[in-house]
């Protein structure tokens, strides 16, 4: 997924990869930070959605378990 960032304040920059991409004003993850395309941090960025069955069997797999 592609996200439009703000162009003049920033956006997808060095150091973002792995970040959460929240939906709206929740705490619910839509997808990590994976990449932004120009040194300037401003535009487009992109997003690895975490909503596909093979993902979140992934995530599950590697969840820690309840009370670790």
């Amino acid at each position: 997924m592609v996200l439009s960032n703000n162009a003049h304040t920033g956006g997808t920059c060095f150091g973002d990869s792995g970040g959460p991409n929240f939906i709206g004003d929740g705490l619910v993850v839509a997808g990590v930070t994976s990449f932004g395309l120009n040194g300037s941090c401003g535009g487009t960025g992109g997003v690895f959605r975490v909503d596909r069955p093979a993902v979140l069997a992934f995530i599950e797999e590697h969840r820690p378990a309840s009370g670790s």
